[in-house]
């Protein structure tokens, strides 16, 4: 009875977990934070580096994490 409890617990948690993030991604963030986020899990400096210069480039200092993400992905993967 215990363990279906502590189910139920981690059920709803996770639930609040998932829904603070999304609450989170609607935030507008500065491209300095993303990036520093960014530096966080993925190693890749010079890339990440890159790309807050073209983001900066193009005037796009604050907008949501989600978009800054879509636009990093989509940098990583254009041809030199």
């Amino acid at each position: 009875m215990a363990s279906q409890s502590s189910v139920k617990e981690g059920v709803r948690v996770d639930s609040e977990v998932r829904a603070s993030k999304r609450q989170v991604s609607k935030k507008n963030v500065s491209l300095k934070d993303f990036c520093m986020g960014l530096s966080a899990r993925d190693s890749r400096v010079e890339l990440i580096g890159a790309f807050e210069s073209q983001e900066r480039n193009l005037g796009h200092e604050k907008d949501e994490a989600l978009l800054f993400e879509q636009r990093f992905n989509k940098f990583c993967n254009m041809p030199v």
